[in-house]
Parts: structure tokens; C-alpha cells; sequence
């Protein structure tokens, strides 16, 4: 103990031992030194200075009893501070009671403070532990019968740190009976303190449920009893949420996984044996035939197809090594019977933190009948139903890839033999282009049916293919409309032969398993390119051209496209545009002919005739431009503007009766009755002064849109009738399918009066037929009077020609 003496009535302070003189920062020499005033700083235990009145020796004084103990704070010359524990005696003169001096003991307790400070460091960073992660700690103390838990504790339960810890059975209270029943059994059999900790549900005060997991141990004497439990426990909720999701989520995994309906491995791409398959599902199984353990644990090589293999591992490597993306990829395995099984293949790496033992989920999807069926479905794509030879969308195809290897070969020679012209016959080689049409095809469908029309025309295909071989592509357009595709001509020449070929093959009779015995013949066209420079189009359109030719020339022939026809095709272009110009601009004219009784002369009617008044060309007459309004479609607007300018003549007054030619095309346009209609109706002209006269092929191609409008004409009193008869297919039949007013015989019988007494046997034959179906007959082209006579004698009714009148322009 250090011992100070203060003096009451000097105020000087003596260090009465070493031990003082050491506690004070003095060391031996300072024993029995005196101070006037100290050379120490007294500091209250938080580190401030201690106030002057509660210093011990001024409260004894004051109070004549000693100081409490009490620890203060000394701060010595040097800065230190040692905490010392000081009590005081006040010493009192023995004569007259005053007090004389202060004695001041110290005991030095700075190791014990600086031990009572660590622990409260520890405690309160214990606590903080305590409250950031949520462990609490209890304990029962065996002996007392107490239980003590921490803050933390209560807040587990939702209970208020503040009221009365719960015992035992108030604890169990708040557990899930399950729960509470387990760990009775558990403190029953002694495996509570098992270390390992338990893991239970509460109930909280505010109905929340929470998960929490306790660990405990004893502590008993040396006799065995027990002295207490302590534990602790902490709110697991959250890391039990996560197992059961986890747990779900493995659930799920394994069961998409090895139920689903596409094939699933688990594939390492360890180095070493990359490849191998460490899981796989039934439905990989079944695609290649095996069980699921056959499959696991060996390589994908084994039921990869060796082909696919080594772009397979390459691109699980690029995959592992985040070079490419994943993406789909056209497989095939090896089924266990030996047969390929194409299918679709998308991989993913699996993230498992591991970059030595990168693994690779698989999915399969077996396209094999998917491929299947979509190779069907191009081949009829390309395929004509009926026939099985190529359709117009793979021939479209295959010319166009024959034009462009022509034109690369030609450009490939032009750079080997810079300054020669490779033309046609230059070797290089050509694509020729046969287009034929059955001719007269429409008898059979009409005469026999449709059903026999297409046996015949399977037999066509058969016999096409027969002749032309496998060098050649042979397709059916639609209809009766068939091309022969030849590319890698060495000759152009040699087209003419192929297609002579054809017409010889195809003129041979048909039986046809119908039982029908047929001839028939073809009409074809040739197009041939050398320089590849033509388009598909161009090359049909050549060949187009070049049937036409044929079929102008009488049919069971073919015409190559050539300079001619070139220049017929600029032609009809350039009659097209005079057409469409004298449409828009007023460059049309009507010229009336008319039609008189042979009997008298009389006129009975007048046909309209339109010509084209051409600003280069001058007039123009129909023979120039009317097939080429009919294979424009631009004769529906011819025919309408002279049907609205007979009727305005009609109307003038001059004329009883105007008739108008009208194509097919015109009576199929749904607009052009309704036209007819306004325009009688304008002009208040009756239907019975209009005549309209129709073509054979109008009545032998009708279609129901015609047959309605002929219908609509005779309920408006407009009289139809026939024109141009014997030119066209002669059949009798729609005499009595439709109910005429006339028939018009074409000028070419009439021409033939006075040399041929077949032409007038022939004129008697068709007006009496006429007349026996209540029609009246016109001869067209009468142009002498003994043409008159004839016609007069075999019973014709009307006569029109230049005998009687050429056309002329109204007045």
C-alpha cells in the first residue's frame, strides 16, 4: 500500500513510503520528498480532471469521516496514467479537535482495470457478434433452478427482453408439437448435448413462423451432478428456406431431367476423357436404343456418328472455352440396330465453380420423322401431284441455277480466249428450253372427262421421261403445258433432235388403262441460250413464243425462237402501246357495215367495226391490234367503249340496229353487264336494237360467269348470236345448250361458191340446221352477186359484204 500524508494547515503533501513514491511516478527517491503541490494530475475514471470538492481529502474534511475507497485516475510528470484505489483518515490534533492532517492509502488496481476493460471490449464485441448474426445464448443454472437468456433470445421468440424469462415448459410452448415431441425423446435418450445441434420450429408471439437451431452442454461437478446447461441458438429460417427450395430444385432437375419426353446427358469435358457421359435419361435411351446404364460412364463417340464426332467435341471445346454461343446443332446418332437418328442438339456448360471438370448438359431432339416429313413436303413442293415430274416452281429453279453455271463457263472462256465471240454452236455449251402443249387436249376432258385427261397425261409424262432420260428435267406446267429442260449442250442443234424425238413418241396411239384408244399430237417451242446472259423468264417467254409459231402453223410441229419471232415480239409490243395510247387518248374510230336481206337488199342491220387511228401509222385495222388486246386483256376496255358508242348511235336515230362483237373475256368481267345496263338506260335505248355477236370458243370454254351474263343479255332483249361459225371446232352441241337468235357463216365457206359444190352443199347444211333451232343465218364476205344468188337458194337469210356496202364512218 502507498501511504500520503497531507498536512491540514500547510497544505504541503508528504510521500510517507516507496510504494507511494512508485504508484505516483516518483520511484524510491521520492520518499519523504514534500509538496507544496502535487506534481500529479488526478483524473476521474472516464479520463477528466477531478473537480476540487470531490477530492477525498476536502470531503473528510468537511465531513470529519473517512473517504469511501474509491478509483482514481493519477497522471505522473510524465504522462502515464495508473489507476490507483485510494481511501483516506483524517487525523484530529488530541488538544483542540481540529483537524490536523489527511492520511491517504493507495493500492494499485491498474492491471485489474485494464483486466475489467478488455473484458467489457470482449463482452461488448461478443454482444455486436451477437446482434449482427442473430445468436443468442441461454442457460440454466441446475443449483438455482434459474434459467438466463440473452436479448437475442427473446427476440426469437417475439417476447419482450424486459418481462420474465421463461422456463422450460414455457420454451416448449412456443415449439411445433412435432418438434417439442422429438426433442422430449431426444432429452430422454441423452443425444440432446450430442454437439451436432437441433434443428426445430417456434411459433412466435405475433403468429410468424420461424425455424431455429440449438446447440448446448453440460456442466457437472465431479460427483456427476448437474451443475447447469448452456446454449445457444439461432434463427436458421432463412437457410432452411433455401435447403427446401434447393431440395425442390434437385426434385424438379431429376425429374425433368430423367422424365422428359427429348434426350438429356450430363457430359465431362474433363481433359482425358472428354466426352464421357456421367448422366443420361430414358429418352436418350430409346433413341439410340440402349438402357440408361449402358449409357453412363461411357463416350458420346460410341453413339455419335464418326462423321459428326470431331465437330462435335470441337465445338464442345469452343463452348467450355466461351468462344461461341450456344446455338442448335444437326446431329445424327447411332441407333443400336445400326440405322442413323437425326436430331437437333443444344448444349449448355454447366457453371459449378470448378474450371478443371467443366461439365456439358445435352439436349437432344430426334427430327428424324420431323426431317422425314419435311423432305416429303419439298419434294411435292417441287413435284406435280399428278404426274410426279418436276412443277413449275423446281423447274423455275433449275433453269435459273442452268443459266448461271452457263454464264460462269462463258465468262470463264471469254478469260481464257480474250477477243474471240463464243456464240452458239461455239462448243462452250447451251440450255435449250422445250415447251409443249397437247393439242386439241380440251376433247378429251370435254368428250371423255377429266379422269381420262389424266391417265392420258400421266402416259405424256411417262413417255416425256422415257425419251429424254436422266439428262434432262422434265416438268409439267399445269394443264397440258409440259417443258423439257436441256443444259450442257455440246451442240445447240441437238435440241431440234430431242424434240423431233418427242413429236415421234408422242404422235404413237395411246391405250390407256381406261380402255380408251387416243391420238394425239404436241406443239412445241424451242428456246436455247449459249451466253447464260437471259433470265428464266426471258428464256420462256422465248419459248413461249416460239408454240405459238408452232401452233399457228398448224399444230403436231415445232418452232425454235429465232430473229422472226424477235422481231414479232417487238411488234406486239409496240402494237400494245399504239392500243393503250388510242384507249386513253380518242385515237379509236367505228366504221358500220351492213347487213341486208338477200332477198331485197334491204339493210336490216349494221355491224361496228372498230379501227385504230395511229398518229405515225395512220388507220389501223382490227386484224393489227385485236390479238393483242386479247392477250393483253385490254379487249374487255375495247369491247366496252364500242358497245357505249353503238348505243349513243343507237340513240341519234340513225340506225335500227348496231351489232357489236364481244370477247369471252369482256362477258367474264363482272363490271361490263352493269356498264351495258347504264348505258341503255343513259340513252334510253331498248335492249332489242343491240346484237351482240359471240365466238365458238366463247360457248366452248363457258364458264358459269358467262353462261349468266348471256342469260342477263336475253332478259334485256338483246339478240346474241354466233360468229365467225366453221372456223372454230364446228360442234353442233351448244346450238342446243344455248338459246341463239343467229348464226354468221364465215366468209371462207362463202368464198369457196362457184368452185366447190361440197362449200355449197356444206352452206345448205348448216342453214338448215340453223333454221331447225329457230335461228336466222348471216354469210359474211359476199362480195359478187352469183355468192348472192347462192346463198339465197340454200335458204340464207342476210347477206353482208362489200357487194352490199363497205364499212364506213356514221355520219
Amino acid at each position: 500500500e502507498g501511504i500520503l500524508v497531507r498536512d491540514a494547515r500547510g497544505g504541503h503533501v508528504v510521500l510517507s513510503n516507496a510504494a507511494c513514491s512508485e504508484m505516483l511516478g516518483y520511484g524510491a527517491d521520492g520518499v519523504g520528498q514534500v509538496f507544496d503541490r502535487p506534481g500529479w494530475r488526478v483524473v476521474c475514471p472516464n479520463g477528466s480532471d477531478l473537480e476540487r470538492d470531490d477530492r477525498p481529502s476536502n470531503v473528510t474534511a468537511r465531513t470529519g469521516l473517512p473517504c469511501r475507497d474509491r478509483v482514481l485516475g493519477i497522471e505522473d510528470p510524465d504522462g502515464a496514467v495508473r489507476w490507483l484505489s485510494a481511501s483516506a483518515l483524517p487525523v484530529f490534533h488530541p488538544l483542540t479537535g481540529e483537524l490536523s492532517r489527511v492520511v491517504t492509502r493507495f493500492i494499485d488496481v491498474t492491471e485489474t482495470r485494464r483486466s475489467q476493460q478488455a473484458l467489457a471490449r470482449s463482452e461488448r464485441r461478443l454482444s455486436d457478434a451477437q446482434q449482427i448474426t442473430g445468436l443468442a445464448w441461454w442457460e440454466y443454472d441446475a443449483v438455482a433452478d434459474r434459467h438466463t437468456w440473452s436479448p437475442q433470445m427473446f427476440a426469437h421468440l417475439g417476447l419482450d427482453a424486459s418481462g420474465p424469462t421463461p422456463d422450460l415448459h414455457g420454451f416448449l410452448a412456443f415449439l411445433d408439437p412435432v418438434d417439442r415431441a422429438a426433442l422430449a425423446r431426444q432429452a430422454g435418450d441423452g443425444s440432446w448435448h450430442d454437439g451436432e445441434g437441433h434443428v426445430f420450429r417456434v411459433r412466435r408471439t405475433d403468429g410468424a413462423e420461424r425455424v431455429l437451431q440449438s446447440w448446448s452442454t453440460e456442466v457437472r461437478d465431479p460427483a456427476g451432478r448437474l451443475v447447469s446447461v448452456f446454449g445457444t441458438t439461432l434463427d436458421v429460417t432463412d437457410r432452411e428456406q433455401s435447403a427446401v427450395a434447393l431440395r425442390d430444385n434437385e426434385h424438379r432437375f431429376r425429374v425433368a431431367f430423367d422424365y422428359a419426353p427429348n434426350g438429356m446427358a450430363l457430359v465431362s469435358m474433363k481433359p482425358g476423357v472428354e466426352g464421357r457421359i456421367v448422366r443420361a435419361n430414358e429418352a436418350i435411351g430409346a433413341m439410340i436404343g440402349c438402357d440408361v446404364a449402358d449409357i453412363i460412364g461411357g463416350r458420346m463417340s460410341r453413339w455419335l456418328h464418326p462423321d459428326d464426332l470431331p465437330r462435335s467435341l470441337e465445338y464442345l471445346h469452343a463452348l467450355v472455352a466461351g468462344t461461341v454461343v450456344s446455338t442448335p446443332q444437326a446431329r445424327r446418332f447411332i441407333h443400336a440396330d445400326g440405322h442413323s437418328v437425326h436430331v437437333d442438339v443444344s448444349s449448355v456448360v454447366i457453371d459449378d465453380g470448378s474450371t478443371d471438370s467443366p461439365y456439358v448438359l445435352t439436349h437432344a431432339v430426334d427430327v428424324t420423322a420431323s426431317r422425314a416429313q419435311q423432305a416429303e413436303l419439298e419434294r411435292l413442293a417441287h413435284t406435280d401431284v399428278l404426274t410426279g415430274l418436276a412443277n413449275r416452281a423446281a423447274l423455275d429453279t433449275a433453269v435459273t441455277v442452268a443459266l448461271a453455271e452457263l454464264s460462269a463457263k462463258a465468262s470463264m472462256g471469254a478469260q481464257a480466249h480474250p477477243g474471240q465471240h463464243h456464240g452458239v454452236g461455239s462448243g462452250r455449251g447451251s440450255v435449250a428450253l422445250l415447251l409443249l402443249d397437247l393439242d386439241r387436249f380440251k376433247l378429251v376432258n370435254d368428250s371423255l372427262g377429266h379422269h381420262v385427261g389424266d391417265v392420258m397425261l400421266v402416259e405424256v409424262a411417262r413417255r416425256l421421261r422415257e425419251v429424254v432420260g436422266t439428262c434432262a428435267t422434265v416438268a409439267r406446267l399445269g394443264g397440258d403445258e409440259f417443258v423439257v429442260l436441256l443444259t450442257d449442250l455440246g451442240d445447240p442443234t441437238g435440241a431440234g433432235e430431242v424434240a423431233d424425238r418427242v413429236l415421234a413418241r408422242l404422235r404413237e396411239p395411246y391405250t390407256l388403262s381406261t380402255g380408251h384408244q387416243l391420238v394425239s399430237t404436241v406443239s412445241l417451242g424451242i428456246a436455247v441460250t449459249a451466253a447464260g446472259e437471259q433470265s428464266a423468264e426471258d428464256l420462256f417467254r422465248q419459248a413461249d413464243l416460239a408454240l405459238y409459231r408452232a401452233k399457228d402453223g398448224g399444230r403436231d410441229r415445232r418452232a425454235v425462237y429465232d430473229d422472226a419471232l424477235r422481231s414479232r415480239a417487238v411488234e406486239r409490243l409496240d402494237t400494245e402501246y399504239r392500243l393503250r395510247r388510242a384507249l386513253s387518248d380518242g385515237g379509236l374510230e367505228i366504221n358500220l357495215q351492213p347487213v341486208v336481206a338477200l332477198a331485197d337488199s334491204v339493210p336490216r342491220s349494221w355491224e361496228a367495226l372498230v379501227r385504230l387511228r395511229d398518229p405515225e401509222l395512220g388507220l389501223l385495222p382490227p386484224a393489227v391490234f385485236i390479238e393483242v388486246a386479247e392477250e393483253t386483256g385490254l379487249i374487255a376496255e375495247l369491247d366496252t367503249w364500242v358497245m357505249e358508242r353503238a348505243v349513243g348511235l343507237l340513240a341519234a336515230g340513225t340506225y335500227s340496229h348496231i351489232a357489236v362483237n364481244v370477247s369471252c373475256r369482256t362477258l367474264e368481267q363482272h363490271g361490263w353487264l352493269d356498264r351495258l345496263r347504264a348505258a341503255l338506260g343513259h340513252h334510253r335505248v331498248p335492249g332489242s336494237r343491240l346484237i351482240v355477236e359471240i365466238t365458238e370458243s366463247t360457248l366452248l370454254e363457258a364458264n358459269p360467269v358467262v353462261d349468266r351474263t348471256l342469260a342477263a343479255l336475253r332478259s334485256l332483249d338483246v339478240r346474241v348470236g354466233l360468229d365467225d361459225f366453221g372456223t372454230g371446232y364446228s360442234a353442233m352441241a351448244y346450238l342446243q345448250r344455248f338459246e341463239l337468235d343467229f348464226l354468221k357463216i364465215d366468209q371462207s365457206f362463202v368464198a369457196q361458191i362457184g368452185s366447190s359444190t361440197r362449200a355449197v352443199a356444206t352452206l345448205r347444211a348448216v342453214v338448215d340446221l340453223a333454221h331447225a333451232h329457230g335461228m336466222l343465218v348471216t354469210a359474211e364476205g359476199v362480195e359478187t352477186r352469183e355468192q348472192a344468188d347462192v346463198l339465197l337458194a340454200v335458204g340464207c337469210d342476210l347477206g353482208q359484204g362489200w357487194l352490199f356496202g363497205r364499212p364506213a364512218s356514221p355520219p
